[in-house]
């Protein structure tokens, strides 16, 4: 009796700072910033994941890009914006690499629609594009193209942009 005793006390105390811990997360999600001044400190990880993901994406969608100084420009200095090791990049493209493309990308969506800063966005959708037009695949600049008109003129809802 005295055990289950302790084990309801516990699992009441594990329960108790879980609860804790999801409200705090939750708080801080409600309250994050509407403008990014320093994107390494502003976004959350899954955020600056998602940006590398999309310009990794972009940028590998022709030989053109992939290989085109400008383009890897763009997306080093992007990547040292963020604040982000090239080990962690390089893992995170890794694992990318591993999932489903198309639930990948709703994943890179989902993220990076939580960033409220529209112009951050729209300096994003600039460097996108760039590197979209020096790949000069014209499938992936109307996909730049409508992956930007969801983040900037939608609804909130990530799932409008599937």
């Amino acid at each position: 009796m005295e055990i289950l005793l302790i084990i309801a006390v516990v699992l009441a105390i594990a329960s108790f700072y879980l609860h804790r811990s999801t409200d705090k997360t939750k708080e801080q999600f409600e309250n994050r910033l509407s403008v990014t001044t320093n994107p390494s400190q502003d976004l959350f990880t899954n955020q600056k994941y998602a940006i590398v993901g999309l310009l990794a994406f972009i940028q590998g969608a022709s030989p053109l890009s992939a290989y085109d100084k400008e383009a890897n420009q763009i997306v080093q200095s992007t990547i040292f914006s963020l604040g982000l090791s090239q080990q962690d990049v390089e893992r995170y493209l890794k694992l990318a690499m591993t999932h489903d493309p198309e639930e990948h990308m709703n994943h890179i969506i989902d993220s990076l629609k939580e960033i409220q800063d529209r112009d951050f966005i729209k300096k994003l959708y600039e460097k996108s594009m760039r590197i979209a037009n020096i790949s000069g695949d014209k499938e992936t600049k109307e996909m730049v193209s409508g992956i930007f008109s969801c983040l900037l003129y939608t609804s909130p809802s990530p799932r409008d942009c599937s």
